[in-house]
């Protein structure tokens, strides 16, 4: 999975200060044991498998929420397709909220030869 790039803090339901490692690439999220962020804490409306996905690439520098099922909320919004995450971000799965911190981006990645 490599170095941290990022993490999802649970703020409010199932999972209250819970926080998930986000990692390069796809980082998929849901209930279930082959999701890369797994969100099992007791909420049954997070889909098991697919809820959505937070993606980054060390190319583009960016992060990516990618909605894939129903009842993925951005910014109390329904997120609909894909969005520019920039940080401070709230997610919604279910009843389950959730705080969007980047570490990598524009001004650090850990493939920077510091």
């Amino acid at each position: 999975m490599g170095p941290a790039v990022g993490w999802l803090a649970i703020i409010s339901g199932p999972g209250r200060g819970q926080v998930l490692v986000l990692h390069y690439g796809v980082n998929d999220i849901g209930r279930g044991i082959k999701a890369r962020v797994r969100l099992d804490f007791g909420d049954a409306c997070i889909a098991l498998e697919n809820q959505a996905a937070i993606i980054y690439t060390a190319g583009s520098r960016r992060f990516y929420l990618q909605s894939i099922a129903a009842e993925t909320w951005l910014n109390e919004r329904p997120a609909r397709g894909s969005a520019e995450l920039m940080g401070g971000e709230v997610l919604q799965f279910g009843q389950t909220r959730l705080r969007f911190v980047p570490l990598c981006g524009p001004d650090f990645d850990w493939r920077d030869n510091i």
